[in-house]
């Protein structure tokens, strides 16, 4: 399925890397130790603008197809678009691990860290942000990014960087929220698919 609102269908939109970690506070010297379990995940919280009429019918019907969190769903986040890319940037050897990826096809220095990318590994896409700017030598990119590789993707696999998607599911079911006369409001929250 594919969820695809224009940034003005969007209301508010909150996006995190959920870190799979505990911190335990010594009652004694009140120092602190941390446990990283490794697991990332990216969530959301939206709320779309208010609708009414044939876009809100539709949109009662793919919240219903989707079952809460049976179906996932791609998602293009609006807030981190990169409009004015002009590279199509591919995946350079395959077997790549971790939080690094050797790419080509660079025309010039376009992204800086906080800027985000995605790859489709076959079943998803997964949203990557990038931790380092990316310099370009002679067309050649290593992108240092948080969180590590979901899959090792293929030699000359398409890096997206112009819109990058992300496969989610819903936390649960979305409720079609309705206020006189006839408008509909719809908020839910979402996880990556992983």
């Amino acid at each position: 399925m594919s969820l695809e609102l224009p940034y003005e269908g969007i209301k508010s939109l909150s996006r995190e890397l959920y870190a799979s970690s505990s911190l335990i506070q010594s009652p004694f010297t009140l120092s602190f130790q941390t446990q990283d379990w490794g697991g990332r995940q990216w969530r959301y919280e939206i709320e779309l603008a208010t609708t009414q009429g044939i876009i809100a019918k539709r949109l009662s019907a793919f919240f219903s197809r989707l079952g809460g969190s049976v179906n996932s769903f791609q998602f293009k986040d609006p807030s981190i678009q990169n409009k004015d890319v002009v590279s199509v940037v591919l995946v350079n050897g395959a077997n790549q691990t971790g939080n690094t990826l050797v790419t080509d096809g660079w025309s010039s220095n376009e992204l800086i860290a906080g800027d985000f990318f995605s790859l489709n590994n076959g079943s998803s896409h997964n949203l990557y942000q990038l931790t380092e700017d990316v310099t370009n030598t002679s067309g050649s990119a290593t992108l240092t990014f948080v969180p590590n590789l979901r899959v090792s993707p293929a030699d000359n696999a398409v890096v997206e960087i112009k819109e990058p998607v992300i496969t989610l599911n819903l936390m649960g079911s979305v409720p079609s929220n309705i206020t006189a006369p006839v408008r509909y409001n719809f908020s839910f929250s979402a996880i990556e698919k992983l």
